[in-house]
């Protein structure tokens, strides 16, 4: 018993501390349309990168509490996230969800507005300390931007389709050579002495 629940403080201390140094962080942003010479555009579409090459990456919510309606948005893999929705006419906010503990360095995050296909704004933003500290206005190169989605593991997928195959093959051949075997006399079965 003494020593079972040694075990158990040891495996919960180790589970505490190992959930503490993974502690994921967001900051709110939001988005009015508006780009840098003054023209306002209804836009449809926000596409996020991360473009620093330290260790957070997007949660798997990626955008979360978006503040128009009829609004969605998905990650599409660890460094893109995109939102998109109908044409927003006032501001729009959401929270950005990252992996990670906040980074004391800097953190760099690409986002390009579109309305329709078309880009109408594109940012640079730089956060430290889970502040945004710096941003501006740029000319994206989308060539640099990683836009493929996050691979399927084809090893672990092929593993799992062959055991589904294999449990259909059993469960068949057990299923069906019970039932050829008490319709049948043994003398019709082969190899069935």
């Amino acid at each position: 018993m003494k020593r079972s629940l040694t075990f158990i403080m040891i495996f919960a201390f180790f589970a505490m501390f190992l959930s503490s140094a993974n502690a994921d962080w967001s900051v709110r942003l939001g988005e009015d349309g508006t780009n840098v010479l003054g023209f306002h555009s209804n836009f449809t579409k926000v596409d996020f990168f991360i473009t620093s090459k330290n260790s957070s990456t997007w949660t798997s919510q990626g955008l979360t509490n978006i503040s128009a309606p009829g609004w969605t948005a998905s990650v599409v893999n660890p460094t893109y996230a995109t939102t998109s929705g109908p044409p927003a006419t006032d501001t729009v906010y959401w929270n950005l969800n990252f992996t990670g503990n906040i980074p004391t360095t800097v953190f760099k995050l690409d986002y390009l507005v579109y309305t329709g296909h078309m880009i109408t704004a594109a940012y640079s933003l730089q956060f430290k300390d889970g502040q945004l500290k710096f941003w501006m206005p740029i000319i994206p190169d989308l060539r640099k931007y990683n836009r493929n989605p996050a691979p399927v593991p084809l090893p672990g997928t092929l593993l799992l389709f062959a055991s589904g195959l294999l449990g259909f093959w059993v469960i068949k051949r057990k299923f069906f050579l019970g039932a050829v075997r008490q319709s049948r006399p043994a003398e019709c079965i082969p190899f069935a002495r």
